[in-house]
């Protein structure tokens, strides 16, 4: 298992997901099992059109085979 997914802030959270899972030859289907989700609502997800829950994200991360996952936010003062 891998140690922190990290998700930079400039990154799309489906995007960096999609990629991994076809990077790791995984299905759609793999992480509906693995998160007790809907294959509309990876394909949602893995599209950009919703961001997942936390839970459903940490679930997501093992499902991918990382153990934990740093997000990284970038906030600029007005």
């Amino acid at each position: 298992m891998n140690d922190v997914l990290t998700i930079e802030h400039d990154e799309k959270v489906g995007d960096v997901l999609k990629k991994i899972r076809l990077d790791q030859g995984k299905t759609r289907q793999e992480i509906v099992n693995a998160c007790n989700i809907s294959l509309n609502t990876v394909a949602l997800v893995e599209n950009n059109k919703v961001i997942p829950s936390i839970p459903t994200l940490h679930e997501w991360c093992k499902a991918l085979g990382y153990s934990s996952l740093c997000l990284k936010f970038h906030f600029e003062s007005r």
